[in-house]
């Protein structure tokens, strides 16, 4: 966090990630850091302040979700992630192995263009 590149802090769970955001967010603003907070209802702008900050604690969920979405985003505006630097993984048992069974699915509508579907309908 010291050369302004940012910290992502893992955990399991939301209340974890608030507590310690609240907790450890006084003496990192004593150093003179700033702290962010992910959670599952915030807006696409919040999400890109919060990532922005010097340490910013989150979910394994939001950012394996954020990291997905920024994947599939068409242009750099849609993108809330910064660079990875460094990341601290609290719990890591818990996130590697017991969460590690459930597959991360994202998926968005896709245009389907019907006029091959009709072409071929007609030549049939």
């Amino acid at each position: 966090a010291l050369t302004n590149k940012g910290v992502h802090v893992v955990t399991v769970n939301d209340y974890l990630a608030s507590r310690d955001q609240i907790s450890m967010g006084q003496i990192y603003r004593f150093l003179g850091l700033d702290t962010g907070l992910i959670q599952e209802d915030m807006s696409f702008l919040e999400r890109q302040q919060n990532y922005r900050a010097d340490i910013t604690y989150v979910t394994n969920n939001e950012v394996a979700f954020d990291y997905l979405r920024d994947n599939m985003a068409s242009n750099l505006n849609q993108v809330v992630l910064p660079p990875f630097n460094y990341c601290i993984v609290d719990e890591v048992d818990s996130i590697f192995i017991d969460e590690a069974q459930v597959p991360l699915i994202i998926s968005q509508a896709v245009e389907t263009c019907i006029d091959k579907y009709i072409v071929a309908a007609e030549v049939a």
